[in-house]
């Protein structure tokens, strides 16, 4: 009897094993107010991720800025920014992955349009760019491409036309052409007084070239083209457009495609 038992004792704890084993190798059970997992994070210029962007800036750089240039795309930015105690150097303050790094010295020699740093530095603290989500929305709604999608924000001062670059060029080799025939004649003559020396030399009117507006642009891409969005400082939209490629094709990959003229000396 004694071994009877015993065997269904055994019996009992064998079918106990199995099942315990068995429940383990289930997938764990979900139960209600699990919490789920994260969602993707999607592009910087939407929310949340625009404002606590943002809101890293003005924590790292608190005072009042005079800015470069910022870009944003979908997965980082960047704010390049005069260095206060340097005023010919400018600093970048990279932000990727939630974080914010810099600062990081910009070689600007050979890359502004317009040579006179000042002319395209701006008040950082006086562009609404809080109001780059709605204008992001406003170029998705303005632009009529199939598939279009924000490929990049960015604040600048507006670029210069031939023309204007032109003036600008000419105001700048006038100025140093004046202030070297100023430097001739004090070493000439030292007691000539000239030109005041205080830096305040009255111009002629229209010989001063005034900064160009600050403006911030959305660019658009799309497989049949791209376009843009422009609004001026205070988020005002102040144009859009749409530049369709008739093949089909983008057209920075038209433009690659397309062989270009051999130059003249190797057309041999």
């Amino acid at each position: 009897m004694r071994t009877i038992f015993a065997r269904l004792i055994l019996a009992s704890l064998t079918a106990a094993t199995a099942l315990s084993v068995a429940s383990c190798q289930q997938a764990p059970a979900t139960w209600a107010g699990a919490p789920q997992p994260p969602a993707p994070a999607g592009p910087l210029w939407n929310e949340p991720q625009f404002t606590t962007m943002l809101h890293a800036y003005r924590r790292k750089l608190p005072g009042k800025l005079r800015a470069l240039r910022f870009e944003m795309y979908d997965n980082a930015a960047s704010l390049e920014v005069q260095d206060p105690a340097q005023q010919l150097n400018v600093d970048s303050y990279n932000y990727k992955g939630g974080e914010l790094r810099g600062p990081s010295h910009v070689d600007i020699s050979g890359v502004l349009a317009d040579p006179n740093l000042e002319d395209n530095l701006f008040d950082w603290d006086r562009v609404a760019v809080d109001r780059i989500p709605a204008l992001v929305k406003a170029a998705l709604a303005h632009t009529e491409l199939a598939g279009a999608i924000v490929v990049s924000v960015k604040i600048t001062r507006r670029a210069a036309s031939s023309a204007e670059m032109g003036r600008r060029i000419e105001m700048l080799i006038d100025a140093k052409r004046r202030a070297m025939e100023r430097k001739l004649r004090l070493e000439q003559n030292p007691l000539a007084g000239g030109e005041p020396d205080d830096g305040k030399t009255a111009q002629p009117p229209g010989s001063v070239v005034a900064p160009l507006e600050v403006e911030i642009s959305v660019q658009l891409e799309a497989p049949g083209g791209f376009g843009w969005l422009t609004a001026d400082a205070g988020g005002k939209i102040t144009g859009s457009s749409v530049k369709r490629d008739e093949d089909g094709l983008p057209a920075d990959i038209k433009q690659r495609a397309v062989p270009r003229p051999r130059p003249y000396w190797r057309s041999r």
